[in-house]
């Protein structure tokens, strides 16, 4: 402008300052969007035309107000900012998106929680070791889909196949996938709760196949399986997923090693001790479980721990120090208390050698257990508290009663001991907890049913004889107060004493608190009563089933899987009428009978029992089964053939009596029995009947033969590192996706 007017240039600049402010909220967005989600985020998104765009804005922006400060061109400045605000708003709608989506994928979170150093894999791409947290970004970037399902392995063998079916929660043939399992965290996740799939042809089209290994052994897992929740804080959002895995190499595995141990007298070799330690987190529970019904097994397994962590006679208290200071370190790595666990199992061995360490640790706990360590310290608390509840030193009792009895945490110690100060203690907490204040109640009755929780949980711990009938009382009377919950404290309470090694005063007394008092059904009372050694379970059980003859089938099983000599004659008893197919209770033959009517499943089950059962009254009945006829020879090696994998010491006694068959018949159905026993003595006599003239008996001996053979060299290369467990597999044959479903690829052409 020519004839220039200071003071109205002035006051258009300071309008138009004001008009254009606003639009200057649009650049700085961008400028905080970007500072705010990272700064990678933006030149990762190779949004180049986007960001020109907003770099031309900018200096549009920064024209418009030097036009119209130093030159007054009004028309100019209105004119460029016009401009910068359409690119800008250009930039948002196409760069802001696209900053979001990218800070979200940054943001997403797939966090793999399992046991830890499980390898996860997804499309054969290595992820990592459990636990594994990956982003969304960092996934897309290691993984691409595949177009093609990937050509699958499929176990051959019923057994394992039926394992398997087993273990997945009763899923559908079209879920069990083999090794590799669809599943697409990211892009099928919804919401809390939400099936990320309806259906397994739905996680097929994913593209993102998963397996899981540990020591050699491929995991499984079925897409019900494949668990997945939410966790959402203002950032970052994470996908849970909690996989459970079954693994079909491990019963050919374990069977390995017990072949390995039984051919050495259950005296392990050093290579065995070392592969089992260093192998535990995968096979312990197995083999405690073979254990818990083998002590030469037990003792086996412990010569393992011993070995893992250097554990030797006449060890000094650093020494005994250091083996807990590794136990802790795997602990830490671990976090969880999951019993049995070879650090419970070395907790058993520290409380008997040195519970004074036991003690001095769990102390030192207790005054740091608000440090910084305590956010793993849960895991150490409960070990050092199981070693301390399972063998209280007295050495502890005064700083458990004058310093910690009135902590609920340590309240369940306390109560161990039979000093008056304990007993107390808990009669105290117990009459305070049923008597509470009722205007707490009033104003908090969800609090109220916290505190029942916890109460029960603590009196559960408890092992006193002297407080066990208030105990009682007091469970009784919060399930009583809590309905909804009134199963699980029974239950609870019950199962924990179950779990103890119980006197012959305290199993009677339990066995007629659960007949006489607890008000269970009379079905979940069976259940119980059949786990009890006592000689008033018998008198009970036999009432029971006398009112339900059906029950017999549902808990048949409890007498495989709990042995219970205080049952042997109920089993007599109900085996004859079983086979008789009379009523439990009625008439039945003196004689077992020689020809079975009842239901075979039924008897097989039964029979399986009876072997189990160990007294000199079963035995001499089996003994009389076994003289009596062809057809319960038959049974009889059928239901030993079935159990001899579980290894139970008080099947040895059979192998002689099998070793004296005479007859073709009954040689032939003993062979595959022999097989399953896997012993020396088994062997022996395979050797003998290997030299048969009947040229069916020779054939089948000398196959059982080369199976031992086979089973020894396999085991000394497995131990040796030389092969996987996988490797024992056999008869696997490869599938192929045919567009909508696998087939064996013998039927159709090409594979991934």
């Amino acid at each position: 402008m020519k004839n220039d007017n200071r003071a109205i240039r002035w006051r258009l600049n300071g309008m138009a300052f004001a008009i254009l402010l606003p639009l200057l909220w649009s650049p700085l967005q961008l400028i905080l969007l970007h500072n705010q989600m990272g700064s990678g985020l933006l030149f990762n998104l190779q949004n180049w035309l986007c960001l020109l765009v907003f770099a031309l804005a900018i200096i549009l922006y920064v024209t418009s107000y030097i036009l119209v400060l130093w030159n007054g061109r009004m028309l100019l400045a209105i004119i460029a900012a016009i401009i910068a605000l359409i690119l800008t708003v250009f930039s948002l709608e196409i760069f802001v998106p696209n900053l979001q989506k990218g800070s979200e994928a940054k943001l997403r979170q797939l966090v793999i929680q399992h046991e830890p150093k499980i390898e996860v894999y997804c499309n054969d791409v290595y992820l990592g070791e459990t636990p594994l947290e990956i982003s969304e970004t960092e996934f897309h970037d290691k993984v691409k889909p595949w177009d093609t399902p990937p050509r699958q392995k499929m176990v051959i063998g019923e057994e394992i196949i039926q394992d398997i079916k087993t273990h997945c929660y009763g899923l559908s043939n079209t879920e069990l996938r083999w090794f590799y399992t669809p599943y697409h965290y990211f892009d099928r996740h919804r919401a809390f709760d939400e099936p990320g799939f309806s259906s397994y042809y739905d996680a097929v089209a994913s593209g993102y196949w998963w397996r899981f290994e540990s020591l050699g052994c491929t995991g499984f897992a079925a897409i019900g399986n494949m668990v997945s929740q939410t966790y959402s804080d203002d950032r970052p959002f994470r996908i849970w997923s909690h996989p459970h895995l079954q693994y079909p190499s491990i019963q050919p595995y374990l069977r390995h090693l017990l072949h390995d141990l039984k051919r050495s007298d259950y005296q392990p070799s050093g290579e065995w001790r070392t592969h089992v330690g260093k192998s535990s987190r995968l096979l312990f529970r197995h083999v405690y479980e073979i254990g818990q019904r083998d002590p030469r097994v037990m003792r086996a397994l412990e010569m393992a721990i011993k070995t893992e962590f250097d554990i030797r006679k006449g060890m000094s208290t650093q020494e005994w120090e250091a083996v807990l200071d590794k136990a802790m370190l795997q602990l830490k790595k671990r976090n969880a208390f999951n019993p049995p666990s070879p650090e419970i199992m070395l907790m058993d061995l520290i409380v008997t050698q040195n519970m004074k360490l036991i003690g001095t640790r769990f102390f030192e706990y207790v005054g740091w257990r608000n440090s910084a360590d305590a956010g793993w310290g849960f895991a150490k608390f409960m070990h050092l508290e199981y070693a301390v509840l399972k063998n209280p030193p007295p050495t502890l009792f005064k700083r458990l009663v004058y310093e910690l009895g009135r902590d609920d945490r340590f309240l369940r110690m306390v109560g161990n001991y039979s000093r008056p100060e304990a007993l107390q203690l808990v009669r105290q907490y117990l009459n305070e907890f049923v008597h509470s204040n009722p205007v707490v109640n009033f104003i908090s009755p969800s609090m109220k049913s916290a505190d029942r929780w916890k109460a029960v949980d603590i009196v559960t711990e408890m092992r006193n004889p002297a407080l066990e009938p208030e105990l009682r009382r007091f469970v009784l009377k919060q399930a009583q107060d809590d309905p909804d919950r009134s199963e699980h404290y029974l239950r609870r309470f019950i199962n924990a004493r179950l779990e103890r090694t119980l006197t012959a005063v305290e199993s009677d007394s339990l066995a007629e608190w659960i007949a006489e008092t607890v008000p269970f059904p009379e079905f979940d009372k069976l259940q119980f009563l059949t786990r009890i050694n006592s000689e008033r379970v018998y008198r009970y059980a036999r009432d029971i089933f006398l009112r339900h003859p059906s029950y017999l089938h549902n808990v048949a099983y409890t007498f495989i899987t709990y042995p219970n000599p205080s049952l042997d004659l109920f089993l007599i008893e109900a085996y004859q009428a079983e086979s008789a197919n009379v009523k439990f209770g009625g008439l039945v033959p003196i004689t077992p009978p020689q020809k079975y009517i009842g239901n075979p499943r039924n008897l097989n089950i039964l029979l399986r029992g009876m072997l189990l059962c160990d007294t000199p009254r079963m035995y001499a009945f089996l003994e009389g089964m076994w003289s009596a006829s062809y057809g319960n020879k038959i049974s009889l090696l059928e239901a030993i053939k079935q159990e001899a994998p579980n290894h139970y010491p008080h099947l040895h006694r059979w192998t002689a009596i099998i070793s004296q068959i005479e007859d073709v018949d009954t040689r032939l159905a003993a062979i595959p029995v022999f097989d399953q026993i896997d012993t020396p003595e088994s062997l022996a006599i395979l050797g003998d009947w290997a030299l048969s003239s009947d040229a069916a008996v020779k054939r089948e001996a000398e196959r059982a033969l080369e199976n031992y053979r086979e089973r020894s060299r396999r085991a000394k290369e497995l131990l040796a590192g030389s092969i996987k467990p996988d490797d024992l597999l056999v008869g696997q044959t490869a599938y192929v996706w045919n567009g909508k479903d696998y087939v064996p690829e013998t039927t159709t052409s090409g594979s991934k």
